[in-house]
């Protein structure tokens, strides 16, 4: 089990695996990475996280610790074959590629620059969406070997809390909870171009959730 706070879990679609993402505040005096206090400069600790795998057919089992990074987990998402794992590090902005046969970390990317706040796959495994939480763009990748570059999609919102691609996998919906919309984006047949974008709304309140 986790020795601090968790900060994000997720099951896998087939019911198989539950992953959970951790915080853990380490003293490290002279590091001001941290604030663990009202002030920054009394800052002396810096956050280390952990991600854990569960099986869920083993009763009382103790879980697997996949990885360990310097920074929360601030969100993990099973892929739709439930063969990899995706999880985010709030601390670099990084989101890292997990894969649960190999049971090893396989990708690893290095594209925003604050906290991620969403992560999705799309239905075939063949993208993956991540949202910032600082400027509320949304990077995709189109997966495979080698991981293409990400396009960046802007004008998503103001704070955008939630994914989620449609079951063809070339559609994107993003919701903003500052201003209660959601946009759609399609893209094109040579995935992930960007072809169209609507904006649905606004809504009547936040939008915290969203599904095909």
């Amino acid at each position: 089990s986790h020795h601090s706070a968790v900060s994000s879990i997720a099951l896998s679609s087939d019911g198989r695996f539950i992953a959970s993402g951790s915080q853990v505040a380490l003293p490290q005096i002279g590091l001001k990475q941290w604030a663990t206090t009202a002030n920054d400069h009394d800052a002396v600790g810096v956050i280390r996280g952990e991600v854990r795998l569960w099986k869920t057919s083993v009763k009382h089992s103790e879980p697997l610790l996949i990885d360990r990074l310097n920074g929360t987990i601030s969100s993990l998402v099973f892929s739709q074959s439930n063969d990899l794992l995706a999880y985010a590090n709030v601390g670099n902005g990084n989101v890292y590629l997990y894969d649960l046969a190999a049971a090893r970390r396989i990708s690893e990317f290095s594209a925003l620059e604050a906290g991620i706040g969403a992560l999705a796959f799309n239905r075939k495994d063949q993208a993956l969406a991540a949202v910032s939480n600082q400027d509320g763009s949304v990077r995709v990748w189109k997966l495979g070997r080698p991981v293409g570059q990400a396009i960046v999609l802007h004008d998503v919102g103001d704070a955008v809390t939630c994914l989620a691609f449609s079951p063809t996998g070339k559609r994107l919906l993003s919701a903003g909870s500052g201003d209660n919309t959601v946009r759609l984006w399609e893209f094109a047949s040579y995935f992930p171009e960007v072809r169209t974008r609507d904006v649905l709304g606004p809504f009547p309140g936040k939008i915290y959730t969203l599904a095909y």
